[in-house]
């Protein structure tokens, strides 16, 4: 079978156990005759050069906001059009790599968007569900309902209709 992964993270850049465990599942597949590719965050993808690429992952996609801090202006210049990005690039890997199954793996702070894309592809989606994505806030509707400061708190009523106009809450 021809398995294609999507995931947030994927070693040697990882922040904990779900994409080491989705290295596993993909490496096994591997050895068991099956064709494997991984689509990835390109999250600390230039960090090291010495860490060699794996031929069966692509690191292309950009994650919804950076992990140590969160950039409102961001989420009004760039969201939309990185999601774009995001949606082609994986539209663009299912024409190529032509998976019998898309296996969608780590999704936080990835747009939800995504999965989508792959349930109307027509191909079978399997999930990886090991914690709460399907169900927590994205992390804009959880930056933007936590804000306490006056005019932090005009921008996030923006921000907030704005996601429930696209159905992110």
């Amino acid at each position: 079978m021809r398995i294609l992964f999507l995931s947030n993270f994927y070693p040697p850049y990882n922040i904990g156990g779900y994409e080491q465990r989705c290295q596993e599942v993909a490496e096994q597949l591997m050895e068991k005759g099956h064709n494997c590719c991984v689509l990835t965050s390109t999250w600390q993808r230039d960090k090291s050069h010495s860490l060699s690429q794996k031929s069966y992952v692509r690191r292309q996609l950009t994650l919804e906001a950076h992990l140590d801090y969160y950039r409102p202006l961001d989420f009004f210049v760039n969201r939309k059009h990185r999601e774009k990005k995001n949606l082609i690039i994986l539209q663009e890997t299912i024409r190529q790599f032509m998976p019998d199954v898309i296996f969608v793996w780590g999704m936080w702070n990835l747009s939800r968007s995504l999965p989508n894309v792959c349930e109307q592809s027509g191909i079978p989606v399997v999930y990886s569900l090991s914690d709460y994505w399907p169900v927590d806030l994205d992390i804009h509707t959880a930056f933007w309902k936590k804000v306490k400061r006056p005019f932090a708190k005009l921008l996030a009523h923006f921000a907030l209709a704005q996601l429930r106009r696209e159905k992110h809450s």
